[in-house]
C-alpha cells in the first residue's frame, strides 16, 4: 500500500540525477517503518504484549509504534 510519504519518496527517486543518496536511503527507512505491521504473538502468556515484527522488542497493547526501533504496530485484528 502505498503512503504520501512513499510517493514523495519516488517522485525524488525519479528526479533525482544521482542514484540514491544516503539521504534517499534514509528516507526510505521512514517511509518503511510508516508502513504497519502486525505485532508478534510471542508473548503469549503476557496478556496485552506482544512483540515488535521489525525489531522482536516488546510492545504494549494499542501502542502506535514500537518504542525500540519506531516501526508502526497495526493492532486492527486485535481488537
Amino acid at each position: 500500500m502505498k503512503n504520501k510519504y512513499q510517493e514523495a519518496l519516488n517522485f525524488l527517486d525519479w528526479h533525482c540525477e544521482v542514484a540514491h543518496t544516503k539521504h534517499q536511503d534514509l528516507l526510505q527507512e521512514l517511509v518503511d517503518k510508516e508502513a504497519p505491521m502486525k505485532p508478534m504473538n510471542r508473548y503469549k502468556a503476557d496478556f496485552g504484549r506482544r512483540g515488535c515484527f521489525k525489531c522482536e522488542g516488546l510492545v504494549s497493547y494499542k501502542m502506535a509504534y514500537c518504542p525500540d526501533c519506531g516501526q508502526k504496530i497495526d493492532w486492527s485484528d486485535n481488537d
